[in-house]
């Protein structure tokens, strides 16, 4: 959370796409804190190596898209 925090400070990195991956049971709390920060918090004893590559591909192609789409409107 931390870290998250730091990132985002940055307006430059503020659009960079966060995949939580934890083994840690979150609490309600913390669950909602990251919401607000990332794209997907995900659980390691529940997700499959297709499902986390699929996640990154996804998020990454989505955040490329809009990178894109403001660097023609600018």
């Amino acid at each position: 959370l931390q870290f998250i925090d730091e990132l985002r400070k940055n307006p430059q990195w503020r659009t960079i796409p966060i995949i939580v991956l934890t083994g840690k049971s979150l609490t309600q709390e913390e669950r909602v804190r990251l919401n607000m920060h990332v794209q997907k918090i995900l659980e390691k004893s529940t997700v499959s190596r297709a499902t986390l590559l699929r996640e990154i591909t996804d998020s990454i192609g989505g955040a490329c898209k809009a990178e894109f789409r403001q660097n023609r409107e600018t």
